[in-house]
């Protein structure tokens, strides 16, 4: 997990992929003078990325504490990295305001919720393997197509409540 100020809460999990950007091996100095040794350039990347956008969000562990946006800096970055590497266990999201509550397999627990209501927000996206996204908007619908796709045909939810 991992918060920016500018795009939020981020969550990336399933199967890690590693992308390679640029092969190793030889090439000529910048100085033009010599060759030498060039470092791999990689990304490493997982199967699922979840962003949480226009939501306000609470991490909870196990043991009580807690973080939000607002939290200091050193708390929330200290409660985010303490769920990597936890595995979702179950969700379950709230059919008329999105609300949508992750639990995590060591007792952690993400909850997030609309900011105020009115019109509908994209709470959060997840972003899918073959460029597939599912947004969940804060008045209870739902849209899953292409990641690229601007003809979203949104739906109520009506299945609450998921294990993983």
């Amino acid at each position: 997990m991992e918060y920016e100020t500018q795009l939020n809460l981020k969550l990336s999990f399933g199967r890690p992929s590693v992308h390679i950007l640029r092969e190793p091996g030889k090439r000529i100095s910048e100085a033009g003078s010599r060759t030498v040794e060039g470092p791999t350039d990689s990304s490493t990347t997982a199967e699922y990325w979840l962003w949480v956008y226009a939501g306000r969000w609470k991490v909870t562990l196990a043991d009580g504490r807690s973080a939000t946006a607002a939290s200091p800096d050193r708390t929330r970055d200290a409660i985010l990295n303490t769920l990597k590497g936890e595995e979702i266990t179950g969700v379950r999201v709230q059919p008329k305001t999105g609300a949508t509550h992750i639990s995590f397999d060591l007792g952690g627990r993400l909850e997030i919720r609309r900011v105020e209501s009115g019109d509908p927000d994209d709470l959060w996206m997840l972003y899918k393997p073959r460029d597939l996204v599912l947004t969940l908007r804060s008045d209870g619908t739902y849209a899953h197509g292409p990641a690229t796709g601007s003809n979203a045909r949104w739906r109520p939810v009506e299945i609450t409540q998921a294990a993983a």
